[in-house]
């Protein structure tokens, strides 16, 4: 009896030796899985695309960014490769609408399209996916359209759809029955928290870099049809006077055209990385 008990004692010890560490060992690779989830997680909508919530667009889980392990470079990359984060320039007006009108004639479209391919390269530079509503003089309205006003301006915000953009820049130039009225304004979506944002920031370095006299501020508006109906963050950047003779003249000029795209780019970027 004794002999069958010490067999029995055997048997179990040599079950145990054989079954324990691969138990061990399942418990050891189930919490490496957890723990390589975790090191890779990433924030959730931490893009500023804005697509599709114009009232409570999101800016990521701030709890999630303790996921991210220590030498984790991927929102860094994030930032470094935007060619991924395409923005749509619209050049205002175009074809049988010429926008406002200078006292000596000049024209907005003109302006408009001019300053707006300089904005596409210098935003090209810095790693974006760019494309133009139209890089002519041009509408684009419909050609059976009751308003062709109408249709050209539905046109802007579903090409934006069609593209599925990150970003919908509007070009345009302002003008006021007062000449002395002057300087650079952008406009957002009154409910839109990335573009207040993005708004702020472009205003602050087209003042900065362009026109440090300027006092004008960023606006909301919920009238206007491209800010309306835009599926993404968007805004309006108002480059200037032309009801001012002195601003007009610069805005005729290449360099400051230059000058003004440069800004409005490096502002971009600069509210690009912040919102990643």
């Amino acid at each position: 009896m004794k002999t069958q008990h010490k067999h029995f004692l055997l048997i179990l010890a040599i079950i145990a030796s054989v079954s324990l560490p691969p138990v061990m060992c399942y418990q050891r690779y189930v919490k490496s899985l957890g723990t390589r989830s975790s090191s890779t997680s990433v924030k959730n909508g931490s893009t500023p695309t804005g697509k599709g919530n114009k009232t409570s667009e999101s800016h990521g889980n701030e709890a999630d960014k303790t996921h991210i392990s220590e030498g984790d470079t991927s929102q860094t990359d994030k930032q470094d490769n935007c060619n991924d984060f395409l923005i749509l320039i619209d050049p205002g007006h175009g074809g049988f609408d010429p926008g406002k009108v200078s006292p000596d004639g000049i024209e907005e479209k003109k302006i408009n399209l001019e300053i707006s391919l300089k904005l596409q390269d210098a935003l090209a530079t810095k790693g974006f996916s760019v494309s133009l509503t139209r890089d002519s003089d041009r509408s684009l309205n419909s050609l059976d359209a009751g308003s062709k006003k109408s249709s050209d301006l539905h046109y802007r915000t579903n090409r934006a759809a069609e593209l599925n953009a990150d970003l919908y820049i509007s070009i345009h130039q302002n003008s006021y029955s007062a000449e002395y009225v002057h300087g650079a304004q952008v406009f957002y979506y009154s409910t839109s928290s990335a573009g207040k944002c993005l708004a702020e920031t472009i205003q602050q370095y087209l003042i900065s870099d362009v026109d440090p006299g300027n006092t004008r501020m960023p606006k909301g508006n919920s009238e206007y049809m491209v800010l309306v109906e835009s599926p993404c963050t968007a805004v309006i950047v108002e480059c200037g006077f032309l009801s001012n003779s002195q601003e007009c003249l610069k805005l005729c000029d290449p360099e400051y055209q230059t000058r003004l795209a440069s800004a409005i780019a490096k502002a971009v970027k600069a509210w690009y990385d912040s919102q990643t």
